[in-house]
């Protein structure tokens, strides 16, 4: 910010005392008297103007000024929609510096990274609510921003650490009442999937999809109700079976990371049992035996 107002400043007291000041220098001075209702009043002026409008300073100065109206609002749509503001004077800015003065793109561009990891942060703090959506959009957002600077950009850590977070709220919903959040299974599915685009490998991923996945097996069994007729039966034990072979698809892959892992084997052993394989169960079950001295035919 100090930089803005010292790039700003200099262009204004540069100007012409005499000559009748710009909009956005107007804008300017206000916001160096701390007064964020005159700053915006003329920098709206000035995009309404057919010269300054064209002006990378006009929108430069605006993206600052909505910047602190956003930093400083307890309204969160206020906030919203002058961080949106800002974002969108910023990115012009950037697109009509045809001339590309180094301290302007360079503030530009530290303003959007700063409003990205405000973003960011809030996708976090909405998480650490429980709100699974809402910390979703923000690093949506985020990513949005961020953009706007590198077409290509993308932060493994970041996207992971988000979606996992997401996934884990997902799932416990879905644990505590799996007919009534069948939405949050599917979303936790997606949102782990996504880690797995980026790292196939990734062992607590493959543990926790495949464990949702056999789950989801042993809910549709539980929860049988007893006057099902014939081809409803049948059609539990086809979705029985399909649950359980998604379940060995990322279960295998977890096992192929960490062969040792007694949550890995216990539900290889269990899905095996369900799928009457059992060759492949008994291996499963002696391996866990040693291990822990149970069985896994649950």
């Amino acid at each position: 910010m100090k930089q803005f107002l010292h790039i700003a400043f200099l262009l204004v007291v540069a100007s012409n005392v005499t000559a009748q000041r710009t909009h956005w220098e107007q804008a300017v001075l206000c916001y160096q008297e701390d007064s964020l209702i005159c700053a915006s009043e003329k920098i709206d002026l000035a995009i309404k103007d057919s010269n300054e409008v064209k002006d990378p300073y006009t929108w430069h100065v605006r993206a600052f000024i909505y910047r602190e109206i956003s930093k400083r609002s307890s309204d969160e749509n206020e906030k919203n929609l002058a961080r949106d503001k800002s974002v969108e004077a910023f990115t012009k800015s950037l697109s009509l510096d045809k001339l590309d003065e180094q301290k302007l793109k360079t503030n530009n561009i530290k303003g959007l990274e700063a409003i990205a990891t405000g973003l960011y942060n809030e996708g976090v703090t909405w998480l650490q609510r429980f709100e699974v959506e809402k910390g979703i959009e923000f690093l949506e957002k985020h990513n949005k921003t961020l953009r706007i600077i590198d077409d290509n950009y993308f932060i493994v850590e970041r996207e992971v650490s988000i979606k996992r977070a997401a996934a884990a709220i997902l799932t416990d919903r879905y644990n505590d009442d799996n007919e009534g959040n069948s939405d949050a299974f599917d979303k936790a599915i997606e949102y782990y999937n996504d880690i797995l685009a980026v790292d196939s490998n990734d062992f607590k991923t493959n543990l926790n999809i495949g464990v949702l996945y056999h789950n989801k097996g042993i809910n549709l069994l539980t929860g049988t109700r007893l006057d099902l007729t014939l081809p409803e039966i049948m059609q539990l034990q086809k979705d029985h079976v399909f649950y359980m072979q998604k379940s060995l698809q990322y279960m295998t892959k977890a096992y192929q990371t960490n062969e040792n892992h007694p949550g890995v084997i216990r539900a290889l052993a269990g899905a095996y049992y369900s799928l009457h394989d059992d060759e492949k169960h008994e291996f499963y079950n002696q391996k866990l035996i040693k291990l822990e001295g149970t069985e896994g035919n649950d």
